[in-house]
């Protein structure tokens, strides 16, 4: 009976590998609706990167995970399916409340106003969520790619109001600016390619190079506005009755290099929206990020430098991270970033990979900026 490479007979993976997806899906829920101020999940290709602080654009080894960040990578990998990933970032008020609102329903700025205002007054909530899966054939990828994020801004007087004890009605006048988008990819097509570099002068190798890029066809949707108190339990909005939508295309690219003279290095850069996008009032900036990896079985080290070029006005983030694989379904990350929680941690359980952090920042690269 043919055996898999973490031990177990063949027969016994998919039940096993089932039994944890659903655990693991159930655990993640539970974990972030418990969350009362921040929770930041990722599950699939992205927690790699998530579990060792942000690091990752120069792995090669799983590369399908890297492929998520750096199109070269695609130039590592056979044929695949990627399992769909999920990046949750969460900020602002109890999750649980705005889950029981959105059951409950109501209109923010109808009778309903003031609990919403009760609920949502003291500080900014805001959420971010990345989902992706695709699959290659060949030296081609095919994806889809998702982003959202919403944004729940109260001004300084309804804030303030709400960190005194949320009593009577919201002052006349606060008001709090709402904004809701959506981006998603259909397709995104990726390619890449792998070269030997060779020394002109001795014929040698000096290493191997890979390049690739990735085509994201977009359409988006975008609706904001602002509500207004008036002092007597309503309020009035200017929410449009339907979203803003546009299309347009972007290209990310990246490249991959690994020298012969220091084995096991590999270097890396990308840059996404090397070809931005027009999506009405969404900001599309090229991100340039720069990274490296080294490997020392069973542990793999990586640092990435993000955010060179400065878009969307944020500063550089220096993430750094390690991985520990056990054996090849089993393995545990911690990371460090300069900026946001600080130390982070994963694992993979059986090849499912989860990654539970403190507070991280925003990445440039793959958030919506309104």
């Amino acid at each position: 009976m043919e055996v898999c490479p973490c031990g177990l007979q063949s027969k016994e993976v998919p039940e096993l590998r089932t039994f944890c997806i659903v655990a693991t899906l159930l655990l993640a829920i539970a974990v972030v609706a418990a969350a009362p101020a921040a929770a930041d999940l990722s599950f699939g290709s992205a927690a790699r990167q998530a579990g060792m602080g942000g690091a990752g654009l120069a792995i090669v080894e799983n590369a399908s995970k890297t492929a998520f960040l750096n199109p070269a990578a695609l130039a590592y990998t056979g044929s695949y399916f990627r399992f769909p990933s999920l990046d949750w970032r969460y900020r602002g008020a109890p999750l649980g409340d705005i889950i029981d609102k959105a059951i409950q329903g109501g209109d923010i700025s109808g009778s309903d106003a003031t609990q919403w205002a009760q609920d949502f007054a003291s500080q900014e909530t805001q959420f971010a969520l990345t989902a992706d899966l695709g699959f290659k054939i060949g030296p081609v990828e095919i994806g889809a790619r998702g982003y959202g994020r919403a944004l729940l801004t109260p001004d300084a007087v309804l804030q303030e109001w709400g960190q005194l004890g949320a009593i009577g009605d919201p002052p006349a006048d606060a008001f709090a600016d709402v904004r809701a988008a959506a981006v998603y990819s259909l397709p995104s097509i990726g390619f890449a390619q792998k070269l030997e570099t060779i020394d002109k002068n001795t014929g040698q190798s000096r290493g191997t190079i890979a390049v690739g890029a990735r085509m994201h066809w977009l359409h988006s949707m975008d609706a904001g506005g602002t509500v207004t108190f008036d002092g007597v339990g309503g309020a009035t909005d200017d929410l449009p009755a339907s979203p803003i939508e546009n299309s347009d295309w972007s290209l990310d690219a990246g490249v991959m290099f690994s020298p012969v003279q220091v084995p096991n290095l590999t270097v890396a850069a990308v840059a996404t929206n090397l070809r931005a996008a027009t999506l009405g009032d969404l900001k599309q900036e090229t991100v340039l990020d720069v990274g490296a990896a080294y490997s020392m079985k069973p542990f793999i080290f990586a640092a990435d430098w993000r955010n060179l070029t400065g878009a969307y006005d944020e500063g550089t983030q220096l993430n750094a991270g390690a991985e520990f694989k056990l054996f090849s379904a089993l393995a545990l990350r911690a990371g460090f970033s300069s900026r946001g929680a600080g130390i982070s941690y994963g694992a993979t359980l059986l090849g499912i990979d989860l990654a539970l952090t403190g507070e991280r920042t925003f990445d440039a690269a793959t958030t919506l900026h309104f």
